[in-house]
């Protein structure tokens, strides 16, 4: 131990006892090799109270620093995979879900659509897709000012929710500015639907002026779409904005 950074050296120790002597006589060697210096170590052979040591201490760090190192990359690796998880899913949270009103945007309904018209009960089955929005929204944003106007958005999306959503089938979007959206498949006859959606833009009308206390008109378009229409749900989508 002349201060070189690698020493290598053995001792040898030969002892006699007999019965539990020789139990006693290694848990009283444990306890006293185990009071070398730190960075040295010594292993029983035979639990017969021979120790060895042939390695330095920096041989026994090294592979323990090499095992934080691998444990310490993969909690990286899992955290960035974690981040990255995580930002994909608040990217396609930004997409799909509108910021003011928490319903689908139209980029969102687009995809649910096409799940739905993939999907194996309405593979060959029309759904119906209405367009509703506010008449003259831009003036009421001006007089009454755009906190108002987004007040009357979020009424309107929990009027649709409440009114639409009844079946796990049917979905509601909101485009650009006032413009909403439902896709529903179709039950029953095309003319009980579209009363059905007249009744439910009064109820929605009543609703605004009750709470937002301003007066507003819901226009709507509807047309049938799905698999057994040609066109993509692109189509469907300007072809509903004509009907309004």
């Amino acid at each position: 131990l002349d201060g070189t950074e690698v020493v290598h050296y053995t001792v040898p120790m030969c002892m006699e006892a007999e019965g539990q002597g020789a139990q006693t006589l290694v848990a009283i060697l444990n306890r006293a090799f185990a009071q070398l210096p730190a960075g040295y170590y010594n292993t029983v052979l035979d639990q017969q109270g021979i120790y060895v040591e042939t390695k330095p201490s920096f041989e026994r760090v090294f592979s323990q620093w090499l095992l934080i190192a691998i444990v310490l990359l993969l909690l990286f690796f899992v955290y960035t995979i974690g981040m990255s998880f995580r930002h994909t899913n608040a990217l396609h949270r930004q997409l799909t879900e509108d910021a003011l009103t928490g319903i689908l945007t139209l980029q969102g309904l687009e995809y649910e659509a096409e799940q739905l018209f993939r999907s194996a009960p309405y593979r060959h089955r029309p759904f119906l897709l209405s367009e509703l929005n506010i008449r003259d929204f831009s003036l009421i944003n001006r007089l009454y000012g755009q906190n108002k106007g987004d007040g009357i958005l979020q009424t309107l999306a929990r009027n649709m929710d409440k009114l639409f959503c009844c079946s796990k089938d049917v979905r509601i979007a909101r485009g650009y500015a006032d413009s909403f959206y439902v896709l529903q498949p179709v039950e029953g006859t095309l003319e009980d639907m579209l009363a059905q959606i007249g009744s439910y833009q009064r109820a929605m009308q009543e609703d605004i002026g009750r709470t937002d206390n301003v007066r507003v008109l819901l226009k709507s378009g509807s047309v049938i779409c799905g698999n057994i229409e040609k066109g993509t749900f692109k189509d469907a989508v300007s072809k509903a904005s004509y009907a309004r």
